[in-house]
């Protein structure tokens, strides 16, 4: 028994081992996670064909850790991270950066056994907008004075949890930092693929850009389905609309109603793609009775990232 009870211990007592000596080294292992994000951010904007600069501040009296700017867009970005297991729901954001163009939080949550961010969570605005409102509850000092008062922050006010948006990985963060950036639409699709290869030979050269390999003849049934899966819709759907999946997905089918074509560029005709994909999985969709307008909208797409192919030749 008392085996059983060291081995089912020993992940626990590691991991709290691990947390310890991250909170005995807290301003280093603050700086590290900074450099951590940073790589991932720079491999994640390379992959995309971005190039893209870095500024750090030496001190935070200006309300942020780092800027960087990407494709014309400059953000001024605060970081805050805490190791996984660890209790805090609020933190204190300096109102200065509200001052910066495109100010923005980024609170990450660290695992030290994974050595991997678990959790990240957005707190901004589209680029080129400022900081959202971050409210009127003043932070106050972690330390009282010697009449046990914890003085307040006049320039910092707390902010909540709730407040910020949990995003799925690095590429959604790089997606709300900078957009949709336009410089190599190609690299971009291809970094935005699911890496696990596919079983087919010509959808594992489209994974690698090599979009003329898609089939003349593909249509729904022949190809489309499994073209759809190979991206993740829904955070490319944030970069090109505002509305929410069943409505972009609902004016598109009217445009095709209408027109007899489906509306957009190979990133949105991708989009709609998948999200018709998504819609006949969940039963949303009338595709049983006829797939004349999906086979029309996977050979549009397939059109589409041909010429984006050729023009980046």
């Amino acid at each position: 028994m008392t085996g059983l009870n060291t081995i089912s211990d020993a992940p626990a007592t590691a991991t709290a081992a691990r947390i310890r000596q991250l909170t005995h080294h807290s301003s280093m292992h603050e700086n590290i996670l900074m450099h951590l994000l940073l790589a991932q951010l720079g491999l994640e904007l390379t992959a995309r064909g971005i190039e893209y600069d870095e500024l750090h501040s030496r001190v935070d009296k200006e309300g942020f850790d780092v800027l960087l700017e990407a494709g014309g867009v400059a953000r001024h970005i605060q970081l805050k991270a805490k190791t996984l297991g660890r209790k805090g729901r609020v933190i204190s954001v300096n109102t200065g950066l509200a001052a910066k163009p495109s100010g923005c939080v980024v609170w990450l949550t660290f695992d030290p056994d994974e050595r991997r961010f678990c959790d990240i969570r957005w707190f901004g605005a589209a680029p080129g907008k400022p900081l959202p409102d971050v409210g009127t509850k003043v932070a106050k000092h972690s330390r009282a004075n010697s009449h046990g008062v914890k003085a307040e922050r006049q320039k910092h006010r707390v902010l909540s949890l709730s407040r910020f948006k949990r995003l799925d990985d690095i590429a959604h963060l790089a997606d709300h930092m900078f957009g949709l950036q336009s410089t190599d639409p190609v690299a971009f699709l291809c970094s935005r693929l699911h890496a696990d290869a596919p079983a087919q030979a010509w959808l594992q050269s489209v994974t690698a850009g090599r979009f003329g390999a898609i089939p003349a003849d593909v249509s729904w049934e022949n190809g489309g389905a499994e073209l759809a899966a190979l991206i993740n819709g829904y955070p490319l759907l944030e970069l090109i609309s505002d509305e929410q999946p069943a409505a972009f997905l609902e004016r598109q089918r009217a445009e095709w109603n209408s027109t007899g074509r489906w509306s957009g560029d190979g990133i949105t005709l991708w989009t709609t793609l998948f999200l018709e994909l998504r819609a006949d999985r969940f039963g949303a969709s009338d595709v049983a009775t006829s797939y004349e307008r999906l086979d029309a909208l996977a050979q549009q797409l397939r059109q589409a990232l041909i010429e984006l192919e050729t023009a980046d030749a």
